[in-house]
């Protein structure tokens, strides 16, 4: 089986370039996908974060900012190749996030507390799908992916990974999006970028489970940026 998958990140959409995004780049990119769906049809396409810049501080209100950037980026492109939303699959960067809703004081609690492995992953679990001030700074993104997707027996979406399977041709494909940018901070202190492997080990027991005939990772951050601590294995 052959899967033409599009891969496209860091557009960092904001005020400041929105015209010339809109006359120039997406224009350019429609046009580069329209020449590849001609010569085979894309499959999917992933978004590896970075949507926004500097979390949309720039676009200030006007309802959820991850809504807005897909009526001015995916549908316009989603229209040309007609491909659904279940096509589409989307993690956060480190742009992604809304600073102005991190504490110093539990950003500083939190990066003492999580030094090794065993903390990492209790705090993941505790908090897949619970609220904490800690990872508040990612809220906004979260709560419009759960809208643009909901949940069914297809995908399943938590605070620190998402899974989705989607049948393509006869195969079942299943996506990991692995979120690295959930203690992403402009202030953050060398070596505190961290990931639970048991984000892995959810989103692989998940996919498993479903008989995906290929699973596909998805992450913002190349493995090198994420740190590793004491315990039983690396995250």
């Amino acid at each position: 089986m052959q899967l033409r998958i599009v891969h496209i990140s860091d557009i960092h959409l904001s005020l400041t370039n929105f015209v010339p995004f809109k006359q120039y780049y997406l224009n350019a990119v429609i046009k580069d996908l329209q020449h590849l769906n001609a010569e085979k049809k894309i499959d999917i396409v992933c978004l590896t974060g970075d949507l926004l810049d500097k979390g949309g501080m720039s676009f200030k209100d006007g309802g959820n900012k991850y809504e807005n950037f897909i009526k001015d980026f995916w549908e316009p492109i989603s229209a040309v190749l007609q491909l659904a939303n279940d096509r589409l699959f989307i993690i956060p960067g480190n742009h992604d996030i809304d600073e102005s809703l991190i504490d110093e004081i539990i950003e500083n609690g939190l990066t003492a507390t999580l030094q090794s492995v065993e903390q990492v992953n209790a705090f993941v679990s505790k908090y897949s799908a619970k609220d904490h001030q800690g990872i508040e700074r990612q809220k906004e993104f979260k709560d419009f992916e759960k809208n643009f997707y909901g949940q069914d027996e297809s995908r399943y979406i938590s605070n620190f990974e998402s899974c989705h399977t989607v049948e393509i041709n006869g195969k079942r494909i299943g996506l990991a999006c692995l979120n690295t940018s959930w203690r992403c901070y402009t202030k953050q202190k060398p070596d505190s970028l961290v990931m639970g492997t048991s984000q892995i080990a959810n989103a692989s027991s998940f996919l498993k489970g479903k008989n995906c005939d290929f699973i596909i990772g998805m992450m913002h951050h190349p493995l090198d940026f994420i740190s590793s601590r004491k315990g039983r294995g690396y995250y």
